[in-house]
């Protein structure tokens, strides 16, 4: 079971909160901390520079938050396989660019959007081995049966009548991305600029021809997510 960065078709169609601390104060330059690791906004304008002329109008502010979502993720899942000693090999960009037919920029090079998508995609292959297929709880059900959409409308079967086709067999390796995901957010020490908040990462879940997801919350959604200047 992979996941992959939504390309930009997708997403034109569609970390634990840090509270508490006294003494420190917000910093509207930045997206995100990831640990010790900071994430700028002049960071998130670069890379959405680079697709301005690929983003449909009116959905600048979906693909800069998708930014975010992938800023965040590829440090998370980066720190995460330091811990755990695993290799992250070298971004295959130009492969990446073809398979999900992202041209490149007007200057003929790969665009920082490709960049940033490759490299989380090589992080996240490298910890793969670390998945396990995971039985779905009814929870887990559910939020897929909610998540789904079929030519883009929800499911209009009732959910008990279809509940069985959510099953270990289907969406267990999607679970178990979740959970792994979730385990590497966990440990990251994310704090997310309200302006973004709340994020989710969708981990897909196909359920024979109906795509549907599973979120991987990018900060605390019982909380006020903050960020905190930690110079």
């Amino acid at each position: 079971m992979t996941t992959r960065r939504r390309v930009l078709a997708v997403a034109a169609a569609g970390a634990l909160a840090v509270a508490g601390l006294a003494g420190c104060r917000s910093d509207p330059g930045v997206a995100a901390y990831v640990g010790p690791e900071k994430i700028t906004e002049r960071q998130v304008d670069q890379v959405v520079k680079s697709v301005t002329d690929l983003i449909p109008e009116g959905r600048t502010a979906a693909v800069r938050e998708q930014v975010v979502e992938m800023l965040v993720m590829r440090e998370a899942v980066n720190q995460y396989a330091k811990a755990q000693r695993i290799a992250i090999p070298a971004a295959d960009v130009a492969g990446y660019a073809e398979q999900n037919q992202i041209p490149a920029g007007p200057d003929g090079q790969p665009r920082a959007y490709t960049t940033l998508a490759a490299q989380f995609d090589a992080a996240f292959q490298a910890i793969q081995g670390k998945v396990t297929p995971t039985a779905p709880s009814a929870k887990d059900q559910r939020e897929v049966y909610d998540n789904a959409r079929i030519d883009g409308k929800p499911v209009t079967q009732a959910f008990e009548d279809v509940q069985q086709y959510f099953s270990m067999e289907t969406i267990g390796g999607a679970v178990g991305v979740r959970n792994l995901l979730v385990g590497v957010v966990a440990g990251a020490d994310v704090a997310v600029n309200p302006r973004y908040a709340p994020l989710v990462y969708q981990v897909p879940a196909q359920v024979g021809q109906v795509p549907s997801w599973l979120g991987v919350p990018l900060g605390d959604p019982g909380a006020e997510s903050v960020v905190i200047d930690r110079a």
